[in-house]
């Protein structure tokens, strides 16, 4: 069911996604459905714990401080970039159902019992911190990474999930292109003084 509903949200909102459809897509019958779900509300949470596995993988297969080993700043950037732009593409339709659904239903998100500080979101930001530190020039750096961090996935994220919209389609980027401006909002606190990093 799950591997089915994320495949429908490729290209369906999690809105338009019918219940028969998913048991169909998925080999099941409704019933069958039901007896793990008690609604399609319950599948999403379902999804994002599913995602959050995921992105623990990428955290310690991708962000390991062994995988950087030797890699100077400019380098270390590009592959930032890289990681933070794969995220968003790799699971695209899922994250843009999970970020709209929890737009329109505020209450479906809440009750989390962990705070945002222990969440895998914070680790991912926490790990591509501390590899891109680790090659940083400036010693002010420390300080201003989490910004530039948050910023750099913030964009990602908007480019790659919405880029329908005004602001997304005034910038008009393409994978390169998000890549590099990535890459330049990461250098900033690092002292990398490049304007094409890449």
């Amino acid at each position: 069911m799950l591997d089915a509903a994320e495949r429908a949200l490729r290209t369906r909102s999690y809105q338009e996604l019918s219940l028969s459809e998913l048991a169909r897509d998925a080999g099941v019958t409704t019933g069958a459905f039901y007896a793990r779900f008690r609604s399609k509300d319950d599948l999403l949470p379902r999804l994002y714990e599913r995602y959050s596995g995921w992105l623990e993988e990428v955290i310690e297969r991708d962000l390991a401080a062994a995988a950087w080993s030797g890699l100077d700043v400019v380098a270390r950037v590009n592959k930032a970039a890289d990681v933070i732009c794969g995220v968003f593409e790799t699971r695209s339709g899922l994250l843009r159902a999970m970020v709209i659904h929890a737009r329109l239903q505020p209450a479906a998100t809440q009750g989390d019992s962990r705070d945002w500080e222990d969440s895998v979101q914070a680790a991912f930001l926490a790990a591509l911190c501390d590899r891109l530190h680790e090659g940083a020039v400036s010693s002010g750096a420390r300080d201003d990474l989490p910004f530039a961090v948050y910023a750099a996935i913030t964009v990602a994220r908007e480019a790659t999930l919405y880029p329908g919209l005004p602001m997304t389609r005034r910038m008009s980027m393409d994978r390169d292109t998000l890549r590099e401006r990535i890459a330049q909002l990461l250098s900033a606190p690092l002292g990398v003084l490049q304007r094409n990093v890449s």
